[in-house]
């Protein structure tokens, strides 16, 4: 376990976080009660949000460690590809030279940024302008066994699952749901695993996984094609299911940072879901009306989901007018264009000939 003091962009105040040694994070709250994150870079994105930064800008920062002081900062280039194999090990290394003191912690640490996002961490090292201590760095690494190549995995358990089985498991595990199966197989969208796979064993239609995963890919594929706003795989889960499940441990991950910032309420984007569109809008929540909410997290940015059957029809209607007025305003451009084409050359040939 260690107790660490978090600092968003440099500034001058500072909290207190507790890393266990899972490597989650967990916030002390008022009262006695804690947060608890999966990762401190899940806590330092939630707090960034909080802060104003949007989603997309997220990849601009990093989180940069000093003693017990961990710094979520802005970068100035953009984000790179992460050293993900070695990264616990490059963790270990640099606390290891910030504690002994051998070489000057503004040294180690330009290093360390040189590293961030590196590619390949031994040409990097091997390129570096601190022979020395890239030297060094690179033998404790070594040690480390970082650069050895991969042990062979031992066998695994025999898997005693079904196709069918594995089938939904792979599915819950990308989408996070099997709502759109329950609707398949008319159980509802909250049905379970076994409830689906009771009614797949009993149904007279003789599915196997490769004619359920052609239906339900074409389920999902449709929603995304005939939707408005309909963009991706969650979007169509949604309205096919018409079913969403809220997520209050991701609310609270959200509701403690904003108030850790200073804020009465958080950004969202708000899903208004209908039978085949949904309207996306920005919204401000006030944190006082997170009762009732069904709230969710798309790629860690917060979306609170309403259903309304009637969006559908406002929706068909508005991109109806907004084609009508996209057709006019093209048919006004090609007018403009003959209008401007129409010139007398014959009359500019017949002066060309009195001279």
């Amino acid at each position: 376990m260690r107790q660490l003091r978090f600092n968003f962009n440099n500034e001058v105040d500072s909290f207190e976080i507790i890393e266990q040694d899972d490597k989650t994070i967990h916030v002390p709250m008022p009262g006695g009660d804690e947060i608890v994150y999966d990762n401190i870079q899940q806590f330092a994105e939630f707090y960034a949000q909080a802060r104003d930064v949007k989603p997309e800008h997220l990849k601009n920062w990093v989180l940069v460690e000093n003693g017990d002081v961990v710094s979520f900062i802005l970068r100035a280039g953009t984000a790179g590809v992460s050293a993900e194999e070695a990264q616990e090990s490059l963790d270990q290394v640099f606390r290891e030279f910030r504690e002994n003191g051998q070489y000057h912690p503004l040294e180690v640490e330009r290093l360390r940024q040189t590293l961030n996002g590196a590619e390949d961490v031994m040409a990097t090292l091997a390129m570096s302008d601190r022979p020395e201590l890239a030297q060094v760095i690179y033998d404790r690494l070594n040690e480390m066994h970082v650069f050895d190549e991969p042990e062979q995995e031992p066998e695994e358990e025999p898997d005693t699952r079904s196709d069918m089985e594995r089938y939904l498991d792979i599915m819950l595990e990308s989408d996070k749901t099997l709502a759109v199966f329950g609707e398949i197989l008319n159980l509802g969208p909250a049905a379970g695993k076994e409830e689906i796979l009771e009614a797949l064993e009993a149904s007279t239609i003789p599915y196997t996984v490769a004619s359920l995963s052609t239906l339900y890919e074409q389920v999902i594929h449709n929603a995304i094609v005939n939707g408005i706003n309909v963009d991706d795989r969650m979007d169509a889960i949604l309205v096919v299911s018409q079913f969403a499940m809220n997520d209050p441990d991701a609310c609270r991950k959200l509701e403690y940072p904003a108030r850790l910032a200073g804020r009465n309420f958080l950004n969202v984007t708000k899903y208004t879901v209908g039978r085949h569109h949904i309207r996306k809008e920005s919204q401000i929540l006030d944190l006082a009306e997170l009762d009732g909410v069904v709230f969710l997290l798309k790629d860690n940015q917060p979306v609170v989901i309403n259903f309304d059957a009637e969006v559908d029809a406002a929706l068909e209607e508005e991109r109806a007018r907004q084609e009508e007025e996209d057709a006019a305003r093209r048919e006004a451009e090609a007018e403009d264009y003959e209008d401007d084409g129409d010139y007398d050359y014959e009359d500019d040939y017949e002066d060309y000939d009195e001279d």
